[in-house]
Parts: C-alpha cells; structure tokens; sequence
C-alpha cells in the first residue's frame, strides 16, 4: 500500500448513494453496516458496534478543510484498523455500497500497484468477502476472490478525493466526488464469511473517512450520488 490519508470510510447494503439536486433526503441510519469518520478514534459511528483498533503508530491527522485529528494518516507499510468479523459485516449477498474520502500519495509500496481501502480479510492478496481498492489511476471493488471490477481514465493521487462503488446484484456502479463515472455489469453473490475480519488500509493506503452500507440511498455526508445513475 501507499503512504495515503483517510477522512471517512462507509459500508452499507445500498443502492444508489449519496443525494443529488433535487432528490429527497434519506435516512442515513438506513442499510448502514458501519461507520468510521476517524473523528480522533476508530470507533464506529452506526449502531453496530463494529469498532476497530489501531495496529501500528497511526498518526491522527488533518482532513480536506484542514480541521485536526479527523483523519488518520497511513504509513503504507504496517499501519492499519483491524475490526473484528460480526454478523453485520458478513451480511451482505447481491448488494453492497463501500464509500470513502482518500487523499492517496501514490500507489501501493508493497505487491500489485494497489491499495485496499477496506476489505473483508487480513491479506491484500486474497482470500476476501469483498474489498475496495485504490490506485493513483483508477479506482475499483472486488468481491469473493476477485470478480474485480474498476474505473478507468482517473486520477486519484495527492488531492482528496470521494470515491463510491455500489452494487444491486446486476450492475456494478462507480462514483467519483459525487459524479457518475463507470457502469460495469456483475452477476455473483457474496457468501458470508464469519471467520475474516475488515482490515482498512492494510497493506499501505491513507485515508481520511471509510462507511460500509448496503440498503440506504446515502453514502459518506459529503456524497452527491443520484439514484439510479449508470
């Protein structure tokens, strides 16, 4: 992984994320699995109760509008959150959003030239549920060993930036500051693994805010995703 820095991670079960222009609010509570704005700890925000530790001297840091200790800094070599499995995280099957704020320094130090921002696992090879993943041009999810989907044409690297990925069981869905960027078709469904843990930037990302969600219509507060975009 590389040296990065996270605002905000999210997971959910989610179709659609983020509210546009003109739709209605949703509620955020709803498909929320968990939460982490990093906002001085690793504790995680839904109902839950998925709270992670820190592995490693991780370094609490600034977000995009420069406010102290709402982000954590990564080193990209042996810091990371590890949160331990639960029946919330294992959950999801055919529909899943992951959504973060990265501010990436470039690609990973360590393996393939990625860097997971949050995965089902303990190793940023394989053997995972599902992972989000980032590089300085492209940005992407993978689901049970792979099936890995990704953008193309973009550039992540020394700027913050929102990145969103959401699947419904036929398509898989790629947000980018709130913008819709890729629509790849994707058939499979996740079976639950009890056994792995959820690792955020394990292998050498930072970044600054990492949810996990999968039936809301929001992702991230900072997000502006429509429903339905493709």
């Amino acid at each position: 992984m590389t040296r990065c820095r996270i605002l905000s991670v999210t997971l959910a079960l989610a179709l659609g994320l983020g509210l546009g222009a003109g739709a209605a609010m949703a509620d955020l509570s709803t498909g929320l699995i968990a939460h982490y704005p990093f906002d001085g700890n690793v504790a995680d925000a839904s109902a839950n109760g998925n709270h992670g530790s820190i592995v490693g001297a991780l370094v609490s840091t600034t977000d995009r509008y420069g406010a102290p200790n709402t982000a954590y800094e990564f080193n990209g070599t042996n810091t990371y959150v590890h949160v331990p499995s639960s029946a919330s995280l294992s959950s999801p099957t055919n529909q899943i959003t992951m959504c973060a704020w990265v501010l990436l320094y470039g690609n990973s130090k360590v393996g393939s030239p990625f860097s997971p921002i949050l995965m089902k696992s303990t190793d940023p090879g394989n053997g995972f549920m599902y992972r989000m993943l980032v590089s300085t041009s492209y940005f992407g999810a993978a689901y049970i060993n792979w099936n890995l989907t990704q953008t193309t044409g973009v550039t992540v690297y020394n700027q913050w930036a929102h990145l969103a990925t959401t699947y419904d069981g036929v398509k898989h869905r790629f947000y980018l500051n709130g913008a819709a960027r890729d629509s790849v078709p994707l058939g499979i469904t996740m079976t639950a693994d009890f056994a792995l843990p959820i690792t955020l930037a394990a292998g050498g990302l930072q970044p600054g805010c990492v949810e996990l969600r999968t039936g809301g219509e929001r992702c991230g507060s900072a997000s502006s995703v429509s429903r339905g975009a493709s």
